[in-house]
């Protein structure tokens, strides 16, 4: 077991672990003890549970010591996915929080009960739980998040780091409540929708009287074209008015044809905002997120 670790924060460590393992994803995602020290080169260590490819460790309070932070970024330089179990305390630490993100964990927060929420990417919790986060990390996680968009191996896992990176951005406007990410219709899987919770009369969709937006992620090779826009067009016309913006997101970029349908549909009274890699860096690294945001959406009603 984990023989280098902090200290419990007023927790009772040993009741924790317990409850790790009482979780239904430990024996789901095939977590079992430490029986072994891992050998990460300069340092060893001994993290509470493994499995293959992964480790889980237990992160409480504000301060990661420094001993385990070196044995952190060793396992995350080796390669192996970390999972962390975090209180609250952790998690309102933005040096923590920066930290988390730089070694690409998921987390699984310690509830008041000494339950444990399911574990999950990072990003997709601080989405899920419309957990607020000060600029100077906000801008620190999306810049990390935009790095994982890009270096994920898979098809899947480029699709999902993507939705997880936009469910955090869109969260962190305030009046906005990100409904649902990958939800699904009869028809259709809507990649993220966002609900409009109060209408700002400074914001230029609050004048729309509709009050969804829809988000279509796309992270792949090739550059986007005219019929993304044109899906997300039907998907919005069937939405009995209640959706009039609709962002496309393309890391690649979008080809002419791609800009030539959004001009085609000027003429409607939706709106779709198309945002590469360069547009999301220019709204997240804004001095005024918020109205960074209302700026790109007033540039494409107006264009």
């Amino acid at each position: 077991m984990e023989s280098l670790d902090q200290a419990d924060n007023g927790i009772d460590r040993d009741v924790l672990l317990e409850r790790v393992k009482a979780a239904s994803f430990f024996a789901e995602e095939g977590w079992a003890a430490s029986t072994a020290a891992l050998d990460l080169g300069a340092v060893r260590w001994s993290p509470s549970f493994v499995r293959e490819g992964g480790a889980l460790t237990l992160i409480l309070g504000a301060d990661i010591p420094n001993f385990l932070q070196r044995r952190l970024e060793a396992a995350h330089a080796a390669g192996i996915k970390l999972l962390c179990v975090v209180d609250l305390a952790a998690l309102s630490s933005p040096k923590t929080l920066a930290f988390l993100s730089d070694i690409d964990a998921g987390v699984s927060l310690v509830l008041e009960d000494l339950s444990l929420s399911p574990p999950m990417a990072l990003l997709k919790f601080l989405g899920s739980e419309e957990f607020a986060v000060e600029p100077g990390i906000r801008q620190h996680l999306i810049s990390n998040g935009l790095r994982a968009c890009k270096a994920a191996a898979t098809n899947d896992l480029k699709g999902k780091t993507l939705e997880w990176l936009l469910h955090f951005m869109f969260s962190q406007v305030r009046d906005f409540r990100v409904r649902s990410c990958n939800y699904r219709t009869a028809s259709e899987e809507l990649d993220v929708v966002v609900q409009l919770t109060n209408l700002d009369p400074a914001r230029c969709w609050s004048h729309l009287g509709a009050p969804f937006l829809i988000v279509e992620a796309k992270n792949r090779k090739n550059k986007s074209g005219q019929e993304v826009v044109s899906k997300l067009y039907t998907i919005i016309s069937v939405k009995r008015g209640t959706c009039k913006v609709g962002f496309v997101v393309s890391l690649s970029g979008f080809t002419s044809d791609a800009h030539t349908q959004v001009l085609k549909l000027a003429a409607t009274d939706r709106t779709f905002v198309l945002l590469d890699e360069a547009a999301l860096e220019r709204w997240a690294l804004s001095d005024d997120y918020d109205r960074e945001l209302s700026d790109i959406v007033a540039e494409a009603m107006l264009n």
